[in-house]
């Protein structure tokens, strides 16, 4: 069974969803969806799930098999997995399957902008959108709180959304959470454990700053420390800069920008392959159920994947 949940999504940095044109006049729910499935398959893959299907969907075994076993979750599941799908195909979808995530709506709310905001130059793509925006998503009720909850948090903290992630695009902040016509508190739904016993393998934490995360290994330094982001320890690596400081997201990107180019030709490993799996990230650390108002910024790296 399907459940509404109203997420209202505040920009940290810029939105860039852009249509075939490259033009963003309106968030794009094909964009959003498929931020969500690619770091959902990073998550798989830094926890050791198979990413790729291993076989494909095959709609005439799928019609006769609902009209038997019905189209509730554990019989889905059963078909999917007999057809060999990863997790993000059963979940987001793939040819004849919608998925158990779906975008029902997308408006923005209060004051927003399509456009250039933030007055940036003409280095970074414009337009983008600003503000404030509410997204409604059809989930099934089963996979809310094993999986939908932590991806959400997730990517709160460490995901990017929409896309131009090498200008430090995509960072959204979740302002609230409405379900059942009632807000959640941010412990109902900020939940550090991907429940995947649910089909069938293992759990997974991500703990910032803690030894006991399997997915992310997040560190505080400097840019001297920025070799962190080129390790190859299976993980998601995070590197926060404790000696950068600026007024305002274009001031702070130049700088992340600057030093990212000037540390990748440090490195004989700095590739450029290599250098397209590490971002710029900003974001704002969490106390007690609120944001401080001190903005963190560092760069966030997946060189293994």
């Amino acid at each position: 069974m399907n459940k509404e949940l109203r997420i209202k999504f505040k920009t940290l940095s810029p939105l860039w969803t852009g249509n075939y044109r490259g033009i963003t006049n309106e968030i794009r729910p094909s964009s959003l969806i498929g931020s969500l499935r690619f770091w959902l398959d990073i998550i798989c893959y830094f926890s050791g799930l198979q990413i790729n299907d291993l076989g494909s969907f095959d709609p005439e075994k799928f019609q006769n098999f609902i009209l038997k076993e019905g189209t509730d979750f554990e019989s889905l599941n059963k078909i999917f997995s007999e057809f060999g799908l990863s997790l993000s195909s059963k979940i987001f979808g793939c040819n004849n399957w919608e998925g158990w995530i779906r975008i029902k709506e997308i408006k923005p709310v209060g004051k927003y902008c399509f456009g250039n905001y933030l007055n940036l130059d003409n280095g970074y793509r414009k337009p983008y959108f600003w503000g404030t925006f509410e997204v409604t998503f059809e989930v099934e009720e089963k996979i809310i709180n094993p999986i939908f909850y932590p991806l959400l948090y997730f990517m709160e903290l460490y995901g990017f959304w929409g896309g131009k992630w090498s200008l430090g695009y995509g960072r959204l902040q979740v302002v609230n959470i409405e379900i059942d016509g009632k807000i959640l508190n941010s412990e109902q739904w900020r939940k550090n454990e991907f429940k995947f016993k649910l089909f069938g393998n293992e759990n997974k934490f991500f703990l910032e700053n803690s030894e006991k995360s399997d997915i992310v290994n997040v560190e505080e330094g400097e840019e001297k420390d920025f070799e962190i982001l080129l390790s190859k320890n299976e993980k998601i690596n995070v590197l926060f800069l404790k000696n950068i400081d600026g007024k305002g997201y274009s001031e702070l990107i130049k700088k992340l920008k600057e030093i990212k180019s000037n540390k990748l030709n440090e490195y004989k490993n700095g590739s450029k392959s290599m250098g397209s799996k590490i971002f710029p990230l900003f974001t704002y650390q969490i106390q007690k159920d609120k944001y401080e108002r001190h903005l963190k910024v560092g760069f966030i790296s997946f060189v293994n994947f």
